[in-house]
């Protein structure tokens, strides 16, 4: 991403304000714009990449933007058009302004360990939740989730035979099966920032809307959190 200083505990950080509203600007892109962000990934079927665009620009101040449902790879099946042109736009005018309280830190987690103020709600797929999963080649971390988390993995909330993402009602009932209450105060993480805002998507089509990610996620946590601070399991 351009103008996001990486760095080994968050390798997917936000840009910084100026950069990204001086990158976005390049694109085109004003603050009057309606924004439809897709991406081509299979396996999450279009909601991988892009519900982390939506996210983002909710971050910077811009509500205005959607998810193309089922991203390009629906669009091809359904032989909508396509071109191969490098489209060129007149320099738009973007000003992005932070939005603090759609982000959680390390320090805010840890906080709420003792306060219990917010459900920490965790995207990633069961296994790794549970700690038994491993990222090949990552690095030196604690496995398994926050004390005390949810897990409602991101694929849950797509139906992949269709390739696009559940219906309202699916969705609310994906987190009631999962004991999530959508109108309790909650924030939501993942691996490395990416899935999390998949399912912020979905919350927000369930009818919840901006949820704060912790945006650091379990590849901070798990390097930086002491082990009594780690549980393992699905329970």
């Amino acid at each position: 991403m351009q103008c996001a200083q990486r760095t080994p505990l968050i390798p997917f950080n936000l840009p910084e304000v100026k950069c990204f509203s001086e990158y976005v600007s390049s694109l085109g892109i004003s603050n009057h714009h309606h924004i439809v962000v897709y991406d081509r990934s299979e396996e999450y079927a279009g909601f991988l990449t892009a519900p982390r665009a939506w996210w983002m620009f909710k971050v910077f101040g811009h509500s205005n933007v959607s998810v193309l449902d089922g991203g390009l790879l629906k669009w091809k099946k359904e032989n909508l058009p396509l071109t191969a042109e490098q489209p060129s736009f007149k320099k738009g005018h973007f000003d992005a302004r932070l939005c603090k309280k759609l982000l959680r830190s390390y320090e805010d987690i840890m906080d709420n360990l003792t306060q219990e103020a917010e459900l920490v709600v965790d995207s990633r797929p069961q296994a790794f939740f549970s700690g038994e999963g491993r990222m090949p080649g990552g690095p030196v971390m604690h496995h398994g989730h926050v004390p005390g988390a949810m897990n409602v993995p991101l694929l849950s909330a797509i139906d992949l035979e269709k390739g696009v993402l559940r219906s309202r009602d699916e969705l609310i009932k994906i987190f009631e099966n999962a004991d999530v209450d959508l109108s309790k105060p909650m924030l939501l993480m993942c691996q490395v920032g990416i899935t999390a805002c998949g399912l912020a998507l979905a919350a927000d089509v369930a009818g919840r809307h901006d949820i704060p990610l912790y945006y650091g996620s379990w590849m901070e946590y798990g390097q930086r959190a002491p082990s009594d601070k780690v549980e393992t399991g699905n329970d």
